[in-house]
């Protein structure tokens, strides 16, 4: 986890977040290979946010 928080704080997007999926969430393995489509859904969201500014 420090080494998340530490390339969070480096990221030099002004629009960033640090989003952890746990198994509520759909991910309890590593890069969420277990069930992708949660994480897939909010990088799109944000693609798209930022591709509209």
């Amino acid at each position: 986890m420090s080494d998340a928080e530490q390339a969070f704080e480096a990221a030099g997007s002004t629009y960033k977040e640090l989003r952890v999926f746990d198994g509520v969430d759909g991910g309890e393995e590593q890069c969420n290979a277990d069930d992708p489509d949660p994480a897939q859904q909010l990088i799109a969201g944000a693609e798209a946010m930022t591709a509209s500014m």
